[in-house]
């Protein structure tokens, strides 16, 4: 979990770095949405722009590595994860909670990698007069897309009951 951690530190410091950079560079009036195919439909002050951005980013991270600590306390009735009652057994619980926790800020950091990216072809965009959005935009979906399919395999095989394990299968 601690590499999930530090991934999630340097993303939030690329990100710092890059408006430091960039906002005194951007327009005072930015393009801030973009339709399917990259064109600018969409402006906004820099200054929102940028809070929205610092926002998300922080509503991300305060999501994806807050969270795991909140449910680490509430009753395994609340929890909807796969087999919750052979991985959250008492016995488990704790052992089992780090894996959950690592899973979860995993998720979040490829949330806040997609932002970063997308925020980052923005600011290309607007600092090259507010034309389109560059095409690393799909690219960037669908590597996303691919990564969350994964990850939800992976998550699921992860809390499968193992052979012999006393839980039932589902």
């Amino acid at each position: 979990m601690k590499v999930q951690r530090i991934i999630a530190v340097v993303l939030l410091a690329l990100a710092a770095l890059e408006v430091a950079h960039v906002y005194p560079l951007l327009p005072e009036r930015v393009a801030s949405h973009f339709d399917a195919a990259g064109a600018p439909n969409g402006w906004a002050p820099k200054d929102l722009f940028v809070g929205l951005y610092a926002g998300v980013l922080a509503i991300m991270a305060g999501s994806f590595f807050g969270l795991p600590v909140a449910m680490a306390s509430m009753p395994t009735s609340m929890i909807n994860l796969p087999n919750k009652d052979f991985w959250l057994a008492p016995e488990r619980r704790d052992e089992n909670w780090e894996r959950v926790a690592a899973y979860m800020n995993a998720a979040g950091n490829a949330v806040m990698a997609l932002l970063v990216y997308i925020f980052h072809l923005a600011f290309e965009a607007n600092l090259g007069g507010g034309g389109p959005l560059g095409g690393g935009a799909a690219v960037a979906l669908f590597v996303f897309v691919v990564f969350l399919i994964g990850w939800t395999v992976a998550f699921m095989a992860a809390f499968a009951v193992p052979i012999g394990g006393g839980g039932r299968r589902r």
